[in-house]
């Protein structure tokens, strides 16, 4: 009688280990198609960069560090070869997306005829805004409709808009007709509108989405600074 209720017990369990194994299995077959029709549509459907500057720290390349594996921290150093760590992102420029551009959306410049610019659009066309000095360096004011000056949150810690220089833009600005105002978020170690002026809408080529792994910078047989063993994770979603 003993033995027939062991035996029981066993089969029991083997079934019970079957469906857990039988679930285990299909869960990991779902995340694995989702994965991979992510990373399929990512490639049909955006365009991948590289961020291989600071300018952008902390929301990219937080994770960056130098060939010895020192962190490179908000220093503004670009990427040099045998660098690690740097985001891998994917953006869209597809006109719809663009439509529905929003302030501080992430954008890829085009500066120059080239694709190396990142920052955060500020301020839109025929907007009137203007930067704080003193003890509220940095802060956004927008004019609103009834003529005042209202102050906007930024998303953007204290201490990295406090070490930004806004010379020029610390008094009223109005963007023209196809003008846009475009910052990094490192402010202390970014190049972007406060010095190179407002950008026209065509060269912005479209919006940042997600951070979607990292890379490592090294040169290639042209001496170019190229990006190589890309690692995929899973998406951080940009906003």
């Amino acid at each position: 009688m003993s033995e027939k209720l062991l035996s029981e017990k066993q089969i029991k369990r083997r079934v019970l280990w079957d469906k857990i194994t039988f679930v285990l299995v299909a869960v990991f077959l779902a995340l694995s198609a989702v994965f991979s029709v992510t990373l399929i549509y990512q490639k049909t459907y955006f365009e991948i960069k590289w961020i291989n500057g600071q300018s952008m720290y902390p929301t990219f390349n937080k994770d960056a560090v130098d060939r010895n594996g020192k962190p490179k921290g908000k220093t503004g150093m670009g990427a040099f070869n045998g660098d690690k760590n740097f985001d891998v992102v994917i953006w869209d420029g597809h006109e719809a997306t663009m439509n529905k551009m929003e302030r501080f959306d992430v954008v890829i410049l085009a500066k120059n005829d080239t694709k190396d610019l990142i920052k955060r659009v500020i301020a839109f066309p025929g907007e009137t805004f203007y930067f704080g000095s003193g003890d509220d360096n940095g802060n956004l004011y927008l004019q609103n409709n009834q003529g005042l000056f209202d102050y906007v949150e930024q998303p953007v810690g204290e201490s990295y808009i406090r070490e930004g220089i806004y010379d020029g833009y610390q008094t009223p600005t109005t963007l023209g007709p196809n003008e846009y105002f475009v910052c990094g978020d490192n402010r202390g170690h970014s190049d972007d509108s406060r010095f190179f002026g407002p950008i026209d809408r065509s060269k912005i080529l479209g919006i940042v989405v997600a951070v979607v792994g990292k890379a490592d910078a090294i040169l290639n047989d042209a001496g170019s600074l190229v990006y190589t063993n890309l690692r995929i994770g899973w998406p951080r979603w940009i906003k």
